[in-house]
Order: structure tokens, then C-alpha cells, then sequence
């Protein structure tokens, strides 16, 4: 059987697809060290401006909080005392980011001291020695 110039240029043609279509397998890359060089981020600002109604707050406060303490321990017999605080309102400003919180507050008490008491008197018991009072 002779082959046709076709036939042959065919069948020496066709070993040499075969080998072509064959999965190549590619060289790992090498390795190589190098440093990564660090971003240096800029520091960044954001302004936000922030108003706030506080009056709703500022008459909470006042309302919660008395304008007069006092109190008082009146024993026959020791250290008696009494004692009241009275402040003026709230006076709140502020500026920028700082909130002030004023009131005028004044002070007073009484200090007395009996050193010995008898139950002998109708009225009840009463100071039989000098009272020292404050």
C-alpha cells in the first residue's frame, strides 16, 4: 500500500498533536523575601457638630433634686443638734465642651448639749445641769 503525499503528511503529523495536547506542568516560582514596605495612614479628623435641647433635663434635675435638707436628733440627755441646707436653682451653661452646673448654697445648725436629764418633773424630762449651746 503506498501512501499519498496527504496521507503521509497526515499520519506524521498526527504523533506530534497528540504529544502537543500533553498537560505541561509550569516551574514553582522561587521564593524571594522582600520586605513589604508599611503604609503610613494620616490621622484623619471628622467635626461633627451635635446640638442638644437640654431644657427638658435641666428642669428634671432641678425637680429631683430638693432645695432644703435638714434634720435634727433632740435627746433629753447628750448632744442635741439641728442642721438645714438651702440652695438657690440650677444655673447650667455651657461652651464649647464644657457644661457648668452653679447653685449658692447656705448652711446652718444648732448644737446643744445636756450632760444629765430627770424624768422627774411633770412636764416630762428635763436638763438639770447648764445647757452649752453652739
Amino acid at each position: 500500500m503506498k501512501l499519498k503525499p496527504i496521507q503521509l503528511f497526515a499520519v506524521s503529523l498526527l504523533p506530534l498533536l497528540l504529544y502537543s495536547c500533553a498537560a505541561t506542568k509550569p516551574l514553582a516560582p522561587v521564593k524571594t523575601e522582600v520586605d513589604i514596605p508599611k503604609l503610613i495612614q494620616p490621622v484623619s479628623n471628622i467635626d461633627v457638630p451635635v446640638t442638644v435641647d437640654l431644657k427638658s433635663y435641666i428642669v428634671q434635675a432641678e425637680n429631683s433634686v430638693p432645695t432644703k435638707y435638714s434634720d435634727n436628733q433632740q435627746p433629753c440627755e447628750g448632744l442635741r443638734y439641728f442642721y438645714t441646707f438651702t440652695r438657690t436653682p440650677f444655673t447650667i451653661t455651657g461652651s464649647n465642651n464644657v457644661v457648668n452646673l452653679k447653685f449658692i448654697g447656705s448652711y446652718g445648725f444648732n448644737v446643744s448639749y445636756c450632760a444629765k436629764c430627770s424624768s422627774l418633773f411633770s412636764s416630762g424630762p428635763q436638763c438639770v445641769v447648764p445647757v452649752v449651746s453652739a
